[in-house]
């Protein structure tokens, strides 16, 4: 009988249990995991996983838009959500369709292109734009989310640059500004008309975020200015919280395994 405190095992309990998953470990959708889980539910059993895997993961986790070398990436599952306390796989799914700008249809939450990698949340890392860009900058085209308090409301934008710290205007035709409503009834999209001050890379105040307060999204402004539509019907509101993700290209249909039915449970529980 192994122990179930994994800090207690010794090399032959690893050796046991190496023998007993050899066969499940290919079906699990390691680089969906968020980076918490990963860190405390998978890093402690890293003596069982092959090493060119343990050398993709260490890739995917810690370097900047970090991409699995050797590991074929399985597809998620239906409704995975991003790890989000703010928004749903739904959610998701219409910020993808946006980002890839198509007008008609609409993707379902299982054939969204990008992996949302959670890069910082302000009610565990804070609300400073020291930490936010401690955590986000360098790290390519990004989503910020933000929770509205006292609304039902989820306001955000993308930056399809990322966030430098240059302390200036970042010029860019393809950023926008967003409203979702949480049930999903009501969502407004508004693209930049002024790509010369679409994204505000500050580090001197909090006014980081996009135009000229069409959202800044540290210090709660939403006044239209350089984008195209009004997202909010104040033009002041208070963070609840937000979040911020990295978006990132799931790899081609070439590059990923088919999912395979029925496999036995394992102790990682993200198959």
């Amino acid at each position: 009988m192994i122990d179930p405190d994994v800090t207690k095992w010794a090399q032959r309990d690893f050796e046991a249990m190496e023998r007993t998953l050899r066969n499940c470990i290919q079906y699990i959708r390691f680089f969906q995991i968020p980076a918490h889980e990963y860190f405390y539910k998978v890093r402690p059993y890293k003596k069982i996983l092959p090493r060119n895997l343990k050398e993709d993961l260490q890739l995917f986790y810690i370097v900047p838009m970090g991409q699995p070398k050797f590991t074929p990436v399985l597809p998620p599952r239906m409704g995975l959500r991003p790890d989000s306390i703010i928004i749903t796989s739904q959610h998701a799914a219409i910020i993808a369709n946006w980002i890839y700008n198509r007008p008609r249809d609409t993707y379902k939450p299982h054939e969204i292109p990008y992996h949302f990698k959670l890069l910082i949340r302000g009610s565990r890392d804070g609300f400073t734009q020291e930490e936010f860009h401690k955590r986000c900058d360098h790290k390519g085209a990004n989503i910020v989310v933000v929770k509205v308090e006292g609304a039902n409301i989820v306001v955000g934008g993308y930056n399809p640059l990322g966030w430098t710290s240059a302390n200036d205007w970042r010029q860019t035709t393809e950023s926008f500004i967003f409203s979702l409503d949480k049930q999903r009834k009501t969502t407004i999209i508004s693209r930049v008309r002024n790509p010369n001050c679409a994204i505000r890379d500050t580090v001197s105040k909090q006014w980081i975020g996009f135009g000229v307060g069409d959202l800044h999204f540290l210090d709660g402004t939403c006044s239209p200015n350089d984008y195209d539509a009004k997202i909010l019907d104040s033009t002041r509101y208070v963070v609840e919280d937000f979040e911020v993700f990295q978006i990132l290209n799931k790899v081609k249909p070439g590059n990923i395994v088919k999912d395979r039915p029925s496999k036995p449970a394992s102790i990682f529980g993200f198959m």
